[in-house]
C-alpha cells in the first residue's frame, strides 16, 4: 500500500483543499484564501482558525498551523483528523479517491478511531527584546522608512484614499526586496543582534521582503507595541506578517484616545480599514476616535471593554459573517460597559475601504 503514497497525493481530493476539509468533515468554521482555506487547527484546540490548507507549489494539500507550527500533507492531515496510523490513512484518502484499484472494496474500512484529544494553543512567545527596545528599533526603521520613499505604496494607499491618513498615522514603507540592504545594515550598525531578535529580520535580512508597508500598533501612551507589515501588490501569501513573538497587545489607534474621554468609539477590523473609517469621520465631520482590531479576533476583546466603558460605541466590521460573529463576541463583552453599543453594517459594501472608496468616486 505504501508504494501508492505518492500516486494518492496527487488524486483530484487531495489537490483540492476545501473537497478534502469538506470530505473530512472539518470544514467549518472556514475562511477562505486564494490558493485554499484556513481552519481550526485539528491538532491543537482554537476557536479562531489558524490552520492553513492550501495547494502547494507541487500541486498537492499541505497543511500547516501558524500557531502551533502543526503541519502535514493530505495523507497527514486524515491521519491527524482520523486518529490513524500511516498506513491507515492511506487506505482511507484511497477510499476517498474512489481509487478501488489501490482499495479492495471488500476489505473492512480501517476504524476510525475517535480524534485524539487537541492539545491546548501554545502560549504566545515572550517578547524578544524587552518593549522599549523594540520601540527604538521601530520607530528608527520608519524614521528610514517613511511612506514618501516608496513610491509604489504610497501609490497603493492613495488609490484606496488613505495616503493622507497613513502619514498621520505614522505608517511607513520599505524600499523594494532588492534596495533593503541600505536600510538593514544602518539598523544592524545601531542594534546589532537585537535587530534580529527583535523578529524583523533573519540571516542577515529583512525577512518577508515583499511586506513593505510598515503599520505601527502603538499602546496608549504611544510606544510602538508591534510592527504589523502588509504587501502592497497583488501577492496573496502572508499578506499580513508580525514580528516573531509580538502579536499586538492594544487596538491599532488607541493612543489617539485622550486621557478621560467618554465620545464615540468606532472598533473597525484590522488597521487600514480603520484608516479608512477615519478618514470618513474627518469627511462628515462627526467627533469619534477609531481603533482597529485584528481581523475577526478574539485577541483584543478585553482591551475593547476597557476602552468602551462610559462611551457610545460603534461596532464598524466587516459586512460578512466572520464580521458579524465577532460583532456579537463584542456586543456581548461590552454590553454592560458602554453607554450604548450599536452595529454599523457598510451599505451593499464588504467594509468601509469600499465604503470610503465608494464615496470618493461619487
Amino acid at each position: 500500500m505504501s508504494g501508492h503514497a505518492l500516486e494518492l497525493r496527487h488524486e483530484p481530493i487531495a489537490c483540492d483543499p476545501f473537497g478534502l476539509c469538506q470530505a473530512l468533515g472539518i470544514g467549518r468554521p472556514m475562511k477562505r484564501q486564494p490558493r485554499g482555506v484556513i481552519i481550526c487547527c485539528p491538532a491543537h484546540q482554537e476557536k479562531d482558525p489558524s490552520c492553513s490548507v492550501r495547494v502547494a507549489n507541487d500541486g498537492t494539500v499541505s497543511a500547516k498551523c501558524f500557531s502551533c507550527d502543526w503541519s502535514a500533507d493530505a495523507i497527514g492531515l486524515v491521519a491527524q483528523v482520523h486518529g490513524l496510523d500511516f498506513k491507515e490513512a492511506l487506505f482511507e484518502l484511497a477510499r476517498l479517491a474512489g481509487r478501488w484499484d489501490i482499495v479492495d472494496a471488500s476489505q473492512p474500512r480501517p476504524p476510525l478511531r475517535p480524534r485524539p484529544a487537541p492539545v491546548p494553543r501554545p502560549a504566545p512567545p515572550e517578547p524578544s527584546v524587552p518593549d522599549a527596545l523594540f520601540h527604538e528599533i521601530a520607530s528608527a526603521l520608519l524614521d528610514l522608512c517613511p511612506l514618501r520613499s516608496a513610491p509604489d505604496v504610497a501609490r497603493y494607499l492613495d488609490s484606496r484614499g488613505l495616503e493622507a491618513e497613513a502619514e498621520m498615522a505614522g505608517l511607513g514603507a520599505l524600499p523594494p526586496a532588492g534596495q533593503q540592504r541600505a536600510v538593514y545594515e544602518e539598523l544592524r550598525a545601531s542594534f546589532g543582534e537585537a535587530l534580529e531578535v527583535a523578529g524583523l529580520s533573519r540571516r542577515g535580512q529583512f525577512s518577508y521582503s515583499d511586506n513593505r508597508l510598515l503599520i505601527p500598533w502603538r499602546d496608549r501612551s504611544g510606544r510602538i507595541e508591534t510592527l504589523q507589515r502588509r504587501r502592497a501588490d497583488a501577492g496573496a501569501e502572508q499578506k499580513y506578517v508580525f514580528p516573531r513573538g509580538r502579536q499586538m497587545r492594544s487596538p491599532f489607534g488607541v493612543d489617539l484616545l485622550q486621557p478621560d474621554e467618554t465620545g464615540e468609539l468606532i472598533v473597525s477590523e484590522g488597521a487600514l480599514d480603520a484608516l479608512a473609517r477615519r478618514r470618513l469621520v474627518r469627511m462628515s465631520g462627526q467627533r469619534a476616535t477609531v481603533v482597529g482590531i485584528p481581523s475577526a479576533s478574539t485577541l483584543l476583546e478585553s482591551a475593547i471593554g476597557d476602552l468602551a466603558v462610559g462611551r457610545d460605541v460603534v461596532l464598524s466590521l466587516d459586512n460578512d459573517e466572520a464580521g458579524e460573529k465577532a460583532a456579537e463576541r463584542l456586543f456581548q463583552a461590552i454590553r454592560s460597559k458602554a453607554r450604548s453599543v450599536t452595529r454599523e453594517h457598510p451599505l451593499d459594501a464588504k467594509d468601509m475601504g469600499d465604503v470610503l472608496q465608494r464615496r470618493l468616486q461619487a
